[in-house]
């Protein structure tokens, strides 16, 4: 034992020119997201594998497919471009996926952008490999073009510092930044709008796949071992980074990543690296539908098989000549009744394993023969028939015995084509369709109801589609008389129903106009009182701006007692009206008293309120009224208090906002005045609104 522990060690130890040398770009730098080739570094993965591996940052310009089909890098980490490239004729191949749901979304200033359609005209900071963040843009209704690109930075600096509107990023990284630089932010995922696409896949180039087979198994195998090793440990690998690869994330900041890489690895429910044809199809079908890519683009070859090949049929009769040849040739005598008695054993083993197939396929037809539904198996495409229990042949109709209609087309007895073609290719796809009802035609012409389950299984070597079908005709006519007697009853309370939902609506008519004004349809004081409070507490518990800006109708009396009341209510309407369209559906306006509106701001600061006040007062100033032929101009004093700066209270906030409206209209009115604590000194006590408002 200690002369074999010797041996390992000296194994370990051997330098570095013994191993086979290979370079794998990542397309990004140095974080979490490539744990599993650090992993697989410093575990020796890859040097068991009898490899070298330097692992190369990203830079900017890089472009990792490139890279790869350059030789300059033997593989490479990729995204859904894979497909892109691949269709494009570039001959990459996908060894292995990473994550099962894509960490690629859209991160946007929140004031800038609600909705993601708001990035029409904005600014979007993307480097290479957004193609899926570029499809989904395209869905949602944005053309290329619509928005300005700038190149990525790789952080988001320019996003905190708003030198960009938007930018690419991934769900495990970037949102850990800008959550700590405190930026309130817009997160929008590909996976809302139906994107689900792979992420982070690892790919080599089909020439290196058809020269060095066993060096890129070797790769893959090693690679994943290290993610395996990654996600079991991520405080070491974190440790790991910082003290090998790069400082520039803290370890708090390399663990959220660890843990929202599990998320979408989801390592507990499919296997690190695993695969799937039909989701790789899928992709490329959501390429097409934005004209990413033609609707007929051939991605054969992109997918890797990492089953090993099979021996080509000529390969046994090669060995059995070159065994014979070595006998004629008088080769070692025992080598010749050893591989005699190995290929005895080999035809004994076939033998035997024919006869347990026999007895299985035997087996399963004497169990189907006394099915009590009917029972059929069909090529999964060619629809023609392998086997059929008497059931089948009775529902059917199909004439003669058993045997001779093996290889017949199966009759179709949908009475609907389509929902047949639906079934098939809904089996074709998942392997499985259960308790699926159809509508048939029974050989007698009778319409009847079934339910019928499907599967995949090989059949005597070949795909097959295994089929069971129940008549449920009565208990569809059962369910079909209990619909009519429920709806039935159902007319019997609909007047019942319709007058609860008057009531309902009278209900939420009250309650409409108990919180709205009469005169201006704005929110009155009493909804004010309490969703002011409400604001406030939700400001100070998510740590948020919250802004209140008082609005005063100058010479508001006079223009009662020269035009009459009638008019003053006009005006309070149209400044209503004018406040209604120019404020967002988040803010709160409400007429406080008189001639006096207050406007709640949640989640915007002090300059920008300030700014959109000002365009409150310029689209009063602009308003004309006519009253009997002579026209009637309005203006209008503002006062912008901010929580917290000013005040965290209801009524601390109320207050400021007073007295800046009061100085704006002892400065000479129709103007924007922002809080100062200078004010408090300058104001005379109690200072009474209805001057003001003269």
């Amino acid at each position: 034992m200690k002369a074999l522990a010797l041996l390992l060690s000296l194994a370990l130890s051997l330098p570095a020119w013994g191993l086979e040398k290979v370079a794998l770009q990542l397309k990004w730098r140095h974080q979490f997201q490539f744990a599993g080739y650090y992993a697989a570094v410093a575990r020796g993965f890859y040097r068991e594998a009898g490899l070298e591996v330097e692992l190369r940052e990203a830079r900017p310009d890089t472009d990792v497919v490139a890279e790869v089909l350059k030789g300059r890098a033997q593989f490479g980490t990729g995204s859904a471009d894979l497909l892109l490239a691949r269709a494009d004729g570039k001959p990459v191949v996908a060894l292995a996926v990473l994550l099962q749901h894509s960490a690629q979304v859209l991160l946007g200033r929140q004031e800038v952008m609600p909705v993601v359609q708001s990035l029409a005209g904005k600014r979007l900071m993307a480097g290479p490999g957004e193609s899926e963040l570029f499809a989904y843009l395209k869905q949602e209704g944005l053309r290329d073009g619509s928005y300005k690109v700038v190149p990525h930075s790789f952080d988001p600096d320019p996003l905190i510092a708003g030198t960009v509107d938007a930018m690419a990023g991934y769900s495990t990284d970037e949102p850990f930044l800008l959550r700590r630089a405190g930026l309130a932010y817009s997160l929008f995922s590909p996976r809302a709008a139906g994107l689900d696409f792979y992420g982070d896949n690892l790919f080599t180039s089909e020439a290196l796949l058809k020269e060095k087979p066993r060096l890129v198994a070797a790769f893959r195998t090693a690679s994943l071992r290290g993610w395996h090793y990654a996600m079991e440990n991520p405080e070491e690998i974190a440790d790991l980074i910082l003290a090998k690869y790069s400082t520039r994330h803290s370890k708090e900041h390399l663990l959220f990543e660890a843990a929202e890489m599990a998320r979408l690895m989801q390592p507990e429910l499919v296997e690190i690296g695993q695969m799937n044809p039909g989701r790789w199809r899928h992709m490329a079908e959501v390429f097409a539908a934005v004209h990413m890519l033609p609707a007929d683009a051939a991605i054969d070859g992109l997918i890797y098989d990492p089953r090993p090949p099979k021996l080509p049929a000529w390969a046994p009769t090669s060995l059995f000549l070159g065994t014979v040849v070595l006998v004629l040739i008088g080769a070692v005598a025992w080598r010749f009744a050893y591989f005699n008695r190995a290929l005895n054993a080999e035809i004994l083993a076939r033998k035997e394993a024919e006869q347990i197939a026999r007895a299985s396929a035997e087996n399963f037809r004497r169990l189907m023969d006394v099915a009590p539904v009917p029972v059929i198996v069909t090529g999964l495409y060619d629809d023609r028939i392998l086997y059929l229990n008497e059931h089948a042949r009775h529902a059917f109709g199909v004439a003669g015995p058993a045997g001779a209609v093996v290889g017949q087309p199966i009759p179709n007895y949908y009475r609907d084509p389509a929902q047949r073609e639906q079934l098939m290719g809904e089996l074709k796809r998942h392997g499985l369709v259960t308790d699926r009802t159809v509508a048939i035609t029974n050989p007698r012409g009778e319409a009847l109801d079934a339910l019928v389950s499907a599967r995949i299984i090989d059949f005597e070597g070949q795909p097959a589609a295994y089929t069971v079908a129940i008549d449920i005709t009565e208990r569809t006519r059962a369910e079909g008389a209990v619909r009519e007697s429920e709806a039935r009853a159902l007319e019997a309370n609909a007047r019942l129903r319709i007058q609860l939902e008057e009531i309902a609506k009278l209900q939420a008519a009250l309650k409409e106009q108990a919180i709205r004004d009469g005169l201006t349809g704005l929110y009155n004081r009493r909804y004010l009182d309490e969703t002011l409070e409400r604001e406030l507490a939700r400001a100070q518990r998510d740590h948020l701006p919250l802004c209140m800006v008082l609005l005063d109708i100058d010479h508001f009396k006079q223009l009662n007692d020269t035009y009459g009341h009638q008019s003053g209510d006009d005006a309070l309407r149209a400044v209503a009206e004018a406040l209604h369209h120019h404020v967002r559906a988040e803010d709160i306006a409400c007429r406080y008293g008189g001639e006096e509106f207050l406007i709640l701001m949640p989640h915007i600061n002090l300059p920008v309120a300030a700014e959109r006040a000002e365009g409150w007062r310029r689209v009063i100033e602009a308003l004309r009224l006519d009253s009997d032929g002579r026209e009637i101009r309005l203006t209008a004093s503002l006062g912008v208090a901010a929580y917290p700066q000013h005040g965290h209270s209801a009524d601390e906030l109320t207050a400021c906002a007073d007295l800046a409206l009061y100085a704006a209209k002892h400065r000479g009115r129709n103007q924007v005045v922002v809080f100062d604590p200078s004010l408090q000194e300058k104001a005379e006590p109690s200072p009474s609104r209805q001057s003001r408002g003269t």
